[in-house]
């Protein structure tokens, strides 16, 4: 005979209880995930619903980036389903002509960020973008 398990209440928040007090993720390491610091972001060069793209530079080599830094102000149930699916074909996906995810990087919970790290898609850099190579007569486009 086996007893009924007891349900376990689901904690969804970003803190726990300590102590009588809320005690913070601040300072949890992710060892596979380094920081974002790392760049230096030298210009804002696009935005739209998923995220902002910056221009940056690794700090130490010099290479030139494209950090997407995933919006999640507005979920509530996590990191975003679009973005987990834009990595996991990307990590999948090595093609010449598909620009190269490199890595993934995050900041740190601070009080400053009300709490809430923020998660970047590292990626090679292109001088352009496809939307405007589309939108250019001069550009051709062979087979």
């Amino acid at each position: 005979l086996s007893r009924p398990r007891e349900k376990k209440k689901k904690n969804n928040s970003s803190h726990t209880r300590r102590g009588g007090r809320m005690a913070r993720y601040e300072n949890l390491d992710f060892p596979y995930c380094d920081e974002v610091s790392k760049y230096e972001k030298l210009a804002k060069i696009g935005q739209g619903t998923f995220g902002e793209v910056f221009k940056a530079r690794h700090r130490v080599t010099g290479k030139k980036v494209a950090l997407k830094k995933v919006l999640m102000e507005n979920e509530k149930e996590g990191f975003p389903i679009t973005a987990l699916r834009e990595i996991k074909i990307l990590q999948l996906l090595k093609h010449e002509n598909v620009v190269n995810l490199i890595e993934i990087c995050r900041t740190k919970a601070t009080q400053y960020n009300r709490y809430k790290g923020s998660i970047y898609l590292v990626f090679d850099f292109c001088e352009h973008d496809l939307a405007g190579l589309l939108s250019n007569a001069n550009v051709k486009f062979t087979l």
